[in-house]
């Protein structure tokens, strides 16, 4: 090792992913330690949810990231940092010093807007990770700040005042994936998105409705939306209404936790999807019998996936020929077909 050039171990030290063998190269010599103290602020992680592989118990992120508040001011290591996670209110004193930062995630109960704006503007931010947050014009300052976003991902929002300027129109424009709840997705849509996630849509209700209006609204807001996934219970004939008006979405994903309703397929008839995800408490014969209505009203469909939401267990179904038009798929053969049907939805399908 003593023999070989700075860049081939450099190389080798940043293909290390465990987190005890880079703590052991820090004791092995200074030029090692050179190498390893880069790696260990690459990826900074105080949320065991997100590190199950380090084995750290809450307590023990909770007083290292504490620590780490308290001398961020200080720490020059903090340049290479790309990705941070955390859940904790220390958050604030280190991230004006992540100055390189790309991911951001933190999963408090609650994160204020003025806490995100102490990240760096000139941090070329693409991941931001949020558990709740408030709507208000520091939240739309602080994503104007960050026009290289491509991935939000928001559990809850809140608008606590009326706007009084709305994100401006040329705020977030590499954003490609977004998950947020149903009420504020029109004040975040963008014309680059291209798959919407609706979360928390049902907090209040057993099923979310959507409104007609609003309906149109979130269709002249998503105009090349490719992809829609209601997280939470909606009712089919509203998840229906909002395809019906994306005429490219080819990718949907459901979940409807009543065993006693059955899907009216024939409300996406005319739609162009190709790909459907639907989570229900499936028997086989009851999955068999969704999957012959789904191929029977969609044109286009390709695949129907069916999750029991009671077992954990999915069957995917794909239109073979006219003859045979719905085969069972084992589960082997789940991550690949996924794969393929990623490369469809983000490539764009040539048919």
């Amino acid at each position: 090792m003593p023999d070989l050039p700075n860049e081939i171990v450099c190389h080798i030290v940043d293909l290390v992913d465990c987190v005890q063998t880079l703590w052991t190269l820090l004791t092995v010599s200074r030029r090692m330690s050179l190498f390893a103290i880069p790696s260990l602020y690459r990826d900074l992680c105080f949320d065991s949810r997100s590190s199950p592989r380090t084995g750290f118990r809450p307590s023990t992120h909770a007083n290292a990231l504490e620590k780490l508040a308290r001398t961020a001011k200080y720490n020059k290591n903090l340049l290479f940092t790309t990705s941070f996670s955390a859940k904790n209110e220390s958050v604030g004193s280190i991230l004006p010093f992540l100055r390189n930062l790309r991911r951001l995630s933190i999963t408090m109960p609650f994160v204020a807007p003025e806490t995100l704006t102490l990240v760096p503007r000139g941090a070329q931010l693409t991941h931001l990770v949020v558990q709740d947050t408030v709507y208000t014009q520091a939240f739309a300052h602080f994503l104007e700040d960050h026009p290289t976003l491509t991935n939000i991902d928001i559990d809850g929002y809140r608008i606590s005042e009326p706007l009084t300027l709305p994100l401006s129109p040329t705020a977030l424009p590499k954003l490609r994936s977004l998950s947020c709840p149903l009420g504020v997705a029109p004040k975040l849509g963008r014309p680059s998105v291209t798959a919407l996630k609706i979360a928390n849509a049902s907090r209040e209700d057993h099923y979310t409705t959507i409104p007609e209006e609003l309906a149109r609204e979130l269709a002249a807001a998503f105009p090349s939306l490719r992809s829609v996934h209601f997280a939470d219970p909606i009712h089919f004939r509203s998840a229906a209404l909002l395809i019906g008006l994306l005429p490219d979405v080819v990718y949907l994903q459901l979940y409807e936790p009543s065993p006693g309703v059955a899907q009216n397929w024939q409300l996406l008839a005319t739609s162009r999807l190709m790909y459907i995800r639907l989570t229900i408490p499936a028997t086989g014969a009851r999955a068999d019998e969704a999957a012959r209505g789904a191929f029977g009203a969609i044109e286009h469909l390709k695949y129907l996936d069916i999750v029991d939401s009671g077992q954990g267990t999915a069957r995917r179904y794909h239109r073979a020929s006219k003859a045979s038009p719905i085969v069972d798929i084992t589960d082997i053969q789940w991550q690949p077909c996924g794969e393929t049907i990623a490369n469809d939805i983000y490539q764009g399908f040539r048919g």
